[in-house]
């Protein structure tokens, strides 16, 4: 491993001289999968060990794992999925077959298991050796103790041995391994199995291959290295668990051999043999209903409940002795439903598997029902040891959901001990957090902009907040809805306070109401400008710790930083480190002493940082994509300017690095709503799902332009014109680098509609614009569906991102203004637009209706459909595609280049998978 260290430290040199002396290169579409990315980092419960992948965007990466004491790495071809064991820090992962050989299998038209198999790796970390099981199907480690691995595999077929019997469908073998010492059990035939979180034991459901399939339910006790068999007979089981001990074991069994299947719920502890607890005939179930197979159970943390789902025994169907054509086919639409047809349609399955969460306590032997026909949702709090649980009920409202926004609910304290629902709250819409005993409720009032709070013991409720002299309501929301909160923190130990955010500080509430709020943070935030946010590292733990850890964003500068604040609120928050980057993914080691987090800025990839707890001494783990120092790249500045309305208006500016003062820059002007906080993101350059990226674009000597957008209601097309266009005016009279006649406008679903407004406002200010998915007709819009969901798209115009406030007949011209459609002989600008013929967000024949007017009117446009796609792209050669047009449009407009054959003449459908047209 030393020497393959050594070998890439020297590979990198050359490059890195070659950097200080050649001129970077610009970025181009053949490097897409040269570019790489860190992902699935773990740190092992003692912290001393780290894994890490680092793979490009296709194709074979690499597995890492680093000593973090002694800085040793070893690294595995294609490793992914890693784990370490709780116990002795094995890591564990899968090793996926060669990236060409699983390709050219799909070529020869395999699929499924019929693909080059994986691989199970098992590392040690004690002597680095390797070892390796081939034909894997799965693998699971004990969540929270242990050192033993299972793990089911793909038995190769003894081609000579006529006799073997095929194993049951679904089924494959199972081995238990303990790593360090080799032993090792073996079960054949297993449908399901799962772990103790303790590690000490796993139950494992086996297919008896009979005349009548039969199952058995097993449980391996580790410790012990023994089996024991809990229960043995025909029919079929599902849905193995354990408590955390390992000690209690359940699972659901139906005799039934028909399509439909009526499950039994067995429970067993001790040495006796699993039992039924709760069937058919149980009289605590509402009639007609049974244990359903839809929801797995599941203890509560200390094991004394026993949460399960149930449901109507679905009916047979009736015998079908109809032909397909002889079928009626009908959605039928009616006026009084509560939901919509294509709603009903998107919910079909979820209706159809809809369980209803009950509760079997095993001291009592009681069983209690606690959701309902009326009550679907039902949460339960601090891992079932509380006992509330807190359901949920939005069905009433359902029908408002077309255009109300926030959606209403209507909350319930559920006892767990009788199952009796108590009505706590009606007509909630915004944030509510229950406290993890279920003693309290706090939710914010958006109409009174006060946090509430309603105890369970007096069914009373009193205002936190009110008479505060701060909002704790976003003050930067600017949709037509009323604002939401700043949010939660959580609850101290014993929910004697709750902590709420405002804008920059934190405060903690009494729940009761008879203790004056204290603010924790003393005002410092807002003294600084810094908004402060609590980091949670533990969330196993329902409360909050009695040190918070904050991350800190400064509105000014928006460098990032991480503070300690002590819950007495006796002292301000003390800084523990901080930088002009971006701070993401941070963990803390189970038991050690060690932190993980991500680092960026636009120029650093966010590579993986370790600390001790307080953030001393940090260092870099990773070093991903040297290559970048090869190419041309980005650099950031914030602009602030005075909008046409006179407001103060902030963005950034993107340049290249090796920018020229003294040359003149085409610059691209890319939106949505508001970006200056994202002003120390990094950009990998990726093929577009339907943006552009600055870094790309600046390595090829673009200028890119992000400004903000402040909204009013009743005029997003002006507001986005009053905002951006002020802001490009004032960079032209400010930057003499910037060429004013080779502007471009690009953005993306509401981004995409801006640039539609825009080119419809600007005459010739803009040279070339690209619009993604736009709404160019809203008065159309307005009524139609959001296929993704099957929701009206009524609310966003009235109450949410279109911000028109009223319906369109209330005040139809308000959305014959803001629509771009009706402006098209206004557009003198050529532009380029995708809509994709799957889009589930915005209906595509918006597109089609801006472009059929475009071109009626003899307008220079293009209409990209990527068949099958949805909102953003997800099929790599159609990103790759997209990328290349963008930047040839652009290029053509902005630099001259030579237009395309696609951009010059099309294609014609005769052609189409023919020729790509970029010639």
């Amino acid at each position: 491993m030393i020497r393959l260290l050594w070998l890439f430290v020297v590979t990198l040199l050359p490059a890195s001289l070659l950097a200080q002396t050649s001129p970077k290169r610009a970025l181009t579409h053949d490097i897409y999968d040269h570019w790489q990315r860190i992902r699935n980092e773990r740190l092992s419960a003692d912290g001393r060990w780290l894994s890490y992948q680092i793979a490009p965007q296709r194709g074979d990466g690499w597995l890492y794992v680093q000593d973090l004491n002694s800085g040793r790495v070893d690294s595995f071809a294609r490793g992914q999925d890693a784990r370490f064991l709780p116990r002795n820090q094995y890591l564990v992962f899968r090793i996926s077959a060669p990236y060409d050989h699983i390709r050219a299998a799909k070529k020869a038209g395999k699929k499924g298991d019929d693909l080059p198999p994986d691989t199970l790796g098992i590392w040690d970390p004690h002597t680095g050796r390797l070892r390796t099981f081939a034909n894997l199907e799965s693998f699971q480690l004990p969540p929270k103790g242990g050192d033993w691995i299972a793990f089911q595999y793909q038995p190769v077929a003894d081609s000579t041995d006529s006799t073997a019997a095929e194993p049951p469908e679904g089924t494959h073998p199972l081995m238990l391994l303990q790593p360090e010492t080799g032993d090792s059990l073996i079960l054949e035939a297993v449908s399901a199995y799962a772990w103790a979180d303790s590690g000490t034991a796993l139950l494992a459901l086996q297919t008896l291959g009979d005349s009548i399939d039969s199952v058995r339910v097993q449980r391996l006790q580790v410790d012990g290295a023994y089996v024991e068999t809990l229960f043995e007979g025909p029919g079929a089981a599902q849905h193995p668990v354990l408590d955390a001990a390992g000690r209690q074991a359940a699972f659901l069994h139906s005799p039934d051999t028909g399509d439909i299947k009526i499950f039994d719920l067995y429970y067993q502890t001790a040495e006796a043999m699993a039992r039924v607890v709760v069937d058919s005939s149980d009289r605590r179930l509402p009639p007609g209903w049974a244990v359903s197979s839809e929801r797995a159970p599941s203890f509560s943390r200390s094991g004394h409940r026993l949460f399960f789902g149930t449901a109507p025994i679905p009916e047979e169907a009736p015998k079908d002795s109809l032909l397909d054509e002889e079928k009626v086919r009908l959605d039928l639409w009616h006026w009084q439903d509560d939901r919509l047809q294509p709603e009903q349609l998107e919910d079909l399955k979820a209706d159809q598997t809809r369980t209803y969460l009950a509760v079997w306590d095993v001291a009592q032997g009681e069983m209690s029902q606690l959701g309902t026909e009326t009550i679907h949702r039902v949460d339960l709090l601090d891992e079932g040891e509380s006992d509330w649980a807190l359901g949920t009920d939005s069905r009433r409202y359902d029908r408002f959901m077309s255009w109300e926004y926030p959606h209403y609910r209507d909350l319930y304290l559920i006892d767990l001990q009788s199952g009796e629902a108590t009505l706590a709250l009606e007509r909630v819409q915004y944030e509510t957090r229950v406290s993890p005993d279920g003693e309290f409720i706090v939710w914010y009032d958006a109409q009174a902009q006060v946090w509430m709070s309603y105890a369970a013991a007096t069914g009373s409720s009193v205002p936190l907040t009110a008479g505060l002299k701060v909002a704790f309501y976003d003050e930067e929301e600017d949709i037509p809805a009323e604002p939401g909160s700043y949010g939660i923190a959580g609850w101290t130990r014993g929910a004697n306070r709750v902590v709420l955010y405002d804008r920059y500080d934190l405060w903690a509430c009494d729940p009761t109401g008879r203790q004056k709020p204290q603010k924790l943070s003393q005002g410092w935030g807002r003294k600084n400008r810094i908004r402060l946010r609590f980091q949670d590292l533990d969330r196993e733990d329902p409360w909050l710790p009695g040190h918070l850890l904050l991350q800190g964003q400064s509105e000014e500068t928006r460098a990032e930083a991480f503070y300690h604040l002590a819950l007495t609120g006796k002292q301000p928050p003390q800084q523990l480190m901080g930088s002009d980057h971006h701070y993401s993914g941070l963990k803390r080691a189970k038991t050690g002493n060690r932190l993980l987090w991500r680092r960026e800025s636009i120029s650093d990839y966010p590579d993986l940082w370790t600390s001790d707890t307080l953030f001393r001494a940090p260092a870099q783990c990773t070093a991903a994509n040297q290559q970048q120092q090869e190419y041309r790249w980005a650099t950031v500045e914030p602009v602030r300017w005075e909008a046409f309305d006179g407001s103060q208006i902030e963005g950034l500016l993107y340049k290249p690095d090796d920018f020229d003062p003294d040359r003149k820059y085409p610059m691209l002007v890319y939106f949505y709503e508001r970006k200056s906080d994202t002003r120390h993101d990094y950009y990998s350059p990726l093929p577009s799902r339907s943006i552009i990226y600055p870094s790309y674009y600046c390595s090829n000597e673009y200028l890119v332009f992000i400004p903000d957008i402040h909204y009013t209601t009743g005029q997003p097309g002006e507001d986005a014109y009053n905002c951006i266009v002020s802001g490009v005016e004032h960079l032209i009279r400010e930057r003499a680098y910037i060429d004013s006649s080779r502007l471009g406008l690009q953005g993306q679903s509401w981004g995409g509609y801006q640039v539609a407004y825009l080119v419809t406002r600007t005459g010739k200010r803009f040279a070339a614009a690209m619009a993604g998915a736009p709404v160019s007709n809203m008065t159309s819009a307005y009524g139609g569906i959001r296929w993704g969901s099957g929701l009206s798209r009524m609310f966003q115009y009235e109450e949410t991102q279109s911000r028109l406030g009223t319906t369109l007949w209330e005040d139809p011209e308000r959305y014959i203004r803001n629509s771009p459609l009706f402006r098209a002989p206004e557009v003198q600008t050529p532009l380029l637009m995708m809509h994709n013929d799957a889009d589930g967000a915005v209906p595509w024949y918006q597109g089609i209706e801006f472009f059929a007017a475009l071109r009626r009117l003899d307008k220079p446009t293009w209409l990209l459909v990527y068949n099958d796609e949805a909102h953003n792209l997800t099929r790599w050669p159609n990103r790759v595609d997209l990328s290349i047009r963008m930047q040839q449009f652009f290029d053509h407009y902005l630099k001259d280049a030579p237009a395309p054959r696609w951009l010059r003449e099309g294609i014609p459908a005769i052609e189409k998978g023919r020729t790509l047209g970029y010639e």
